[in-house]
């Protein structure tokens, strides 16, 4: 877990980076932003599950430094494909949907439900969506989007609003994403053929757990909003 409590700005981003994944097949553009990011050594001795993770994207790129854009794209599209979009349960994790890997009957209506509550009750239109509503992309992005408007409320000093928002996060976080994420994430990287997204796997599920602690635990106090 993280030694200190972190700041809006940064859970906006990390959810914000794991979303765009989730969201977008691997393209040009991105894949060099990250080449540029992630090559050379990692600065990592940690031995928790985001810095493995940090350090096993590093070395997909240290690794493919010489590698051709587009067959790195090619190659991580496949891995793509393969752990998000569940073609067949012989060559992939089941999809990734909450209601997939909480509910029984594989389908889970009810889960959808709920999640299509939160996302309406601040304005967000399911129909703007390609996919189900609980598809684990969308969820992040859910997470990215209210992390925006906390930041947005703490520059216009609204403090009461910036809490209401953290509360809907937590709230989030505790009824919908860290109830599954740790199945996915498990599923998947057993799959994974690329360290790329073996490393996105573990630092996804490991920097969900340290959000939920740092933003959401109990013993948050007005500390929290003091320092951000």
């Amino acid at each position: 877990m993280l030694a200190t409590l972190i700041s809006w700005e940064e859970i906006q981003q990390a959810f914000e980076f794991f979303a765009y994944i989730l969201n977008n097949p691997p393209e040009e553009d991105f894949i060099n932003q990250l080449r540029t990011q992630f090559l050379g050594p990692a600065p990592f001795s940690s031995t928790d599950d985001s810095h493995i993770g940090r350090k096993q994207i590093s070395d997909y790129f240290n690794e493919h430094e010489d590698t051709p854009v587009h067959e790195m794209i090619q190659e991580l599209a496949i891995d793509w494909t393969r752990l998000f979009r569940g073609l067949n349960s012989t060559y992939g994790p089941p999809p990734p949907y909450e209601g997939v890997y909480r509910i029984k009957d594989g389908i889970g209506v009810t889960i959808v439900q709920d999640v299509n509550k939160a996302y309406t009750k601040h304005g967000l239109l399911i129909g703007q969506h390609r996919d189900r509503s609980d598809y684990l992309g969308y969820e992040l992005d859910f997470m990215r989007y209210l992390s925006e408007q906390a930041i947005h409320a703490q520059e216009g000093g609204q403090i009461e609003e910036e809490r209401s928002y953290q509360n809907d996060i937590c709230e989030f976080l505790r009824e919908h994403l860290s109830t599954w994420i740790g199945d996915f994430c498990a599923r998947a990287a057993e799959h994974a053929q690329t360290s790329f997204y073996s490393g996105f796997l573990l630092l996804l599920q490991e920097t969900v757990a340290d959000v939920t602690f740092s933003l959401c635990s109990m013993s948050l106090s007005e500390e929290w909003y003091e320092k951000h």
